[in-house]
């Protein structure tokens, strides 16, 4: 059976940071809720999403054990943006910045990095 698809609203509530810059940082290992939080922080006005495209998921997680021993498992539901695009592949930032392999060993962050100059 399946059901229209059921909308949830977030409210701004006046704080030290309202209409201050707040930049959410992400990569490919953001799954799940993360993916969740960068999808609903995205519809805020001046939230920045920098990094890379999250990792996906946000559906409702179904695990199945087959007679045979096999496992199946798949998402139950769909995870759709208020723009009515489905979130289970991951979401695409802002400002696309990825860690490279010399980042890497030489213990650098070029998404951090990035996100303070764009904040200066």
């Amino acid at each position: 059976m399946f059901r229209l698809p059921q909308a949830k609203y977030l409210e701004a509530r006046n704080s030290i940071l309202a209409g201050k810059p707040l930049l959410v940082l992400t990569n490919r290992r953001c799954f799940s809720f993360c993916n969740d939080f960068v999808m609903y922080m995205s519809e805020l006005p001046d939230v920045l999403v920098i990094g890379d495209q999250t990792g996906g998921g946000g559906g409702t997680p179904f695990n199945y054990e087959l007679p045979n021993g096999w496992r199946l498992k798949y998402s139950a539901s769909m995870a759709v943006s208020a723009a009515g695009l489905n979130i289970e592949d991951g979401i695409a930032p802002d400002y696309f910045v990825s860690n490279s392999l010399e980042d890497e060993s030489k213990g650098r962050d070029a998404i951090f990095k990035f996100a303070l100059e764009h904040l200066q």
